[in-house]
């Protein structure tokens, strides 16, 4: 392989690497409903297992699951008090009319608690009646065995037509 090869191979790689950070929370399907985009963001200890607990150390002002409607877009949140050392990534799912947002919890769970704020929005829907479920899954804490799937919350949702959308 010559200089310039091995170069270029490098370039290509900085460049993929670079595009996955830059959309890292961020994905786009293709549906019946159009294009969607799904956003995702958790703020507070769970952002990872072990690295900013102390950021969101200590109890916080819960706040109840909401589902709401802001033109296009279905957007989840809730505020919640959890496990230290546990870890939450949000995935989300799309069947006909129907959209599962999933919680899905990791990480071994330490003996203190901590707080997170957790939000997903679903971008690019079609106007349409929603079922919104929110699940919470994942794994136990301290172990690998499957916690239970429970119902976060379940809402029905209109998106309506925007005939001035440009």
């Amino acid at each position: 392989m010559n200089k310039y090869t091995l170069i270029w191979v490098l370039l290509v790689v900085i460049a993929t690497a670079l595009s996955y950070v830059i959309i890292a929370g961020h994905y786009q399907t293709h549906n019946e409903h159009g294009a969607t985009i799904f956003i995702q963001s958790v703020k507070g200890c769970a952002e990872t297992e072990n690295g900013t607990a102390t950021r969101g150390l200590g109890i916080g002002k819960e706040e109840p699951p909401k589902v709401e409607v802001v033109n296009n877009s279905i957007i989840y949140s809730r505020a919640i008090n959890h496990l230290c050392c546990r870890k939450v990534s949000l995935e989300y799912e799309m069947n006909k009319s129907n959209v599962n947002i999933y919680e899905v919890w990791s990480g071994s769970g330490c003996k203190c608690i901590c707080f997170s704020k957790i939000n997903a929005t679903v971008k690019g829907l079609n106007p349409g009646s929603y079922l919104v479920n929110v699940y919470e899954t994942g794994t136990k804490p301290g172990t690998n065995e499957p916690m239970k799937q429970k119902l976060v919350t379940s809402e029905q949702v209109t998106i309506a037509s925007n005939k001035n959308t440009f």
